[in-house]
């Protein structure tokens, strides 16, 4: 005789659940890498304004790939608090506002968008007073994104939209019913292009 067995199905509108779900889900989030793996990129960006704890960077340096004498451009995002933030950001097609000014001032024309290389909407984000790395974004050849015609002085004006919170939890649930963004404080970072050479420039003091 074979003993009855009952199927019970797992409830998904539980609360308790919900809770239990984005616990697990905090537990594989990907981490703020840690102060041993610092480099020397932060050094080497120019970071913006400080908004609700947080600001936007410019991280250029110079490349030879894909073109001869080209930049490699990053945005990034730095925890100026001293505790742990998770930052939300928004769809790819919403997440920047970027513009290259040529050496006569005037708008350069983009070619195509930055390379979408962040996939993940939220990222934990720890101080930069630790020594930790910032959060690396999306990043973009020079030549490749923009219509580069002469040699001289470029400058790159970069924003990005994002929220942050103390609390994943918290976070993850407001994020979810009502999702929303603000506008970080542009970064301003300029830089030479030549035939023969690629020089960056430190930031105006």
């Amino acid at each position: 005789m074979r003993a009855k067995t009952t199927k019970s199905k797992l409830n998904m509108t539980n609360p308790i659940f919900k809770v239990i779900l984005m616990v697990t889900t905090a537990m594989l989030l990907p981490w703020p890498a840690s102060a041993q793996q610092t480099t020397q990129n932060q050094s080497r960006t120019v970071w913006g304004a400080v908004s609700n704890g947080i600001c936007a960077g410019v991280y250029v340096e110079p490349s030879d790939w894909p073109h001869k004498n080209d930049f490699e451009c990053s945005i990034e995002l730095g925890n100026m608090t001293t505790n742990l933030l998770w930052a939300w950001i928004p769809p790819f097609e919403q997440r920047y506002e970027i513009e290259l000014q040529g050496p006569d001032g005037n708008r350069i024309h983009q070619l195509k968008p930055f390379f979408h290389s962040f996939k993940t909407y939220f990222s934990g984000l720890a101080p930069l007073s630790t020594n930790s790395t910032s959060g690396s974004f999306d990043w973009c050849s020079i030549k490749d994104t923009f219509e580069i015609r002469t040699n001289g002085q470029f400058t790159l004006i970069a924003s990005m939209r994002v929220n942050v919170f103390t609390n994943f939890i918290v976070g993850q649930m407001q994020m979810q019913s009502e999702p929303s963004y603000f506008l970080l404080p542009p970064i301003t970072n300029t830089f030479n292009i030549s035939a023969t050479s690629v020089q960056t420039n430190s930031p105006a003091k």
